[in-house]
């Protein structure tokens, strides 16, 4: 078992854990190379994280042929998990595939919880929370404070200044009764 670029467990070759990371940044920083991750997941079944994370992948295009191809990533997901992080990712991308986003949005936060550096959950979650309309999920970035009046940076990657703001002083006056 290696660790990834935050330090959390993750199976997989040397190759693999590369593209985890690359899909990682490609991920958090709305890059349009995000795709890297499905070659890779197809070269090394062994790599839960790679199969799970390209099966998100295309259910995140939100089309019928997006939706079509997640099955046998998540199959060879399934066969290498070993990981608690890996079987809470998968659990999460499976439970979204079969239209369950309650249970997919609760493993996310799961996973957030039991590896906070794990943004690829977080990012995932908050997909999870816009899709079902639980944008105050969304805003307060799955963490357990949304008392606090400041976001989460790695969270709000991309956000516009203007929506930050916005969310801010609404947590503000929500705190202080306005």
């Amino acid at each position: 078992m290696q660790l990834d670029a935050t330090g959390d467990a993750a199976g997989g070759e040397a190759a693999s854990l590369a593209a985890l990371n690359t899909f990682k940044k490609d991920l958090l920083g709305y890059r349009s190379k995000i795709g890297r991750i499905v070659k890779p997941a197809e070269a090394a079944p062994s790599c839960a994280l790679a199969n799970t994370w390209a099966a998100a992948l295309w259910l995140l295009t939100k089309t019928r042929k997006g939706h079509a191809r997640p099955a046998s990533f998540l199959d060879r997901a399934e066969k290498a998990a070993e990981t608690e992080r890996e079987h809470l990712a998968l659990g999460s991308i499976r439970a979204s595939y079969a239209g369950d986003t309650a249970t997919a949005l609760a493993l996310c936060a799961e996973s957030v919880a039991r590896c906070p550096r794990d943004l690829v959950a977080v990012k995932l979650g908050q997909d999870q929370a816009l899709n079902s309309g639980n944008t105050p999920v969304c805003v307060s970035c799955l963490c357990s404070r949304p008392w606090q009046t400041t976001l989460c940076p790695a969270c709000t990657t991309g956000w516009p200044s203007a929506m930050r703001s916005a969310i801010v002083s609404r947590r503000r006056n929500a705190k202080h009764g306005v």
